[in-house]
């Protein structure tokens, strides 16, 4: 009967045979092939995963070196602030004690001028004193050299202020 099928159908017999070499060679291909390229597929996929897993990491590493990034340029800026006002605040208050130790060389000099000033004013008002009572006996002797009678009424005057 298969026979008669095969007959009726117009198949030789030898695709039978070819259909069965066919079965074998897949099968034996399978068998050789089928595990190492599965397993060079498997290979590949883990290594993908792991690539993905390792770039995940590397991102969070990123991340978290961009977040320390940032904290240190805030910080150092804060820092570099803070330096900034108490280099700002030596200023100051190095200028204000220059300032005053200005003022106060200034008021020393004002003083000493001062001084300097009143004593050439007592020696000038001395000097003058002494002209004035030059110029004064110069004068009294030239006036009781000319007028004796008010010689003996001018020395009375004086001993009487003398005596007061």
């Amino acid at each position: 009967m298969l026979q008669t099928i095969i007959h009726s159908l117009q198949i030789e017999s030898t695709f039978f045979i070819q259909l069965i070499n066919l079965i074998v060679l897949f099968l034996i291909l399978k068998k050789l092939f089928a595990k190492p390229i599965q397993d060079v597929i498997e290979q590949r996929r883990q290594k993908a995963q792991q690539l993905l897993k390792l770039e995940e990491e590397l991102t969070q590493k990123l991340d978290q070196i961009s977040q320390k990034e940032k904290e240190v340029l805030k910080n150092a800026t804060e820092e570099a602030q803070k330096l900034l006002q108490e280099a700002h605040q030596k200023a100051l208050l190095e200028a204000q004690k220059i300032i005053q130790k200005a003022k106060t060389e200034k008021q020393e000099l004002l003083k000493t001028f001062k001084e300097h000033l009143k004593q050439q004013e007592k020696e000038y008002l001395k000097q003058l004193d002494e002209k004035v009572a030059e110029y004064t006996i110069k004068a009294l002797k030239a006036l009781l050299n000319k007028q004796p009678e008010l010689k003996e009424e001018l020395i009375t005057q004086v001993l009487k202020e003398l005596a007061k």
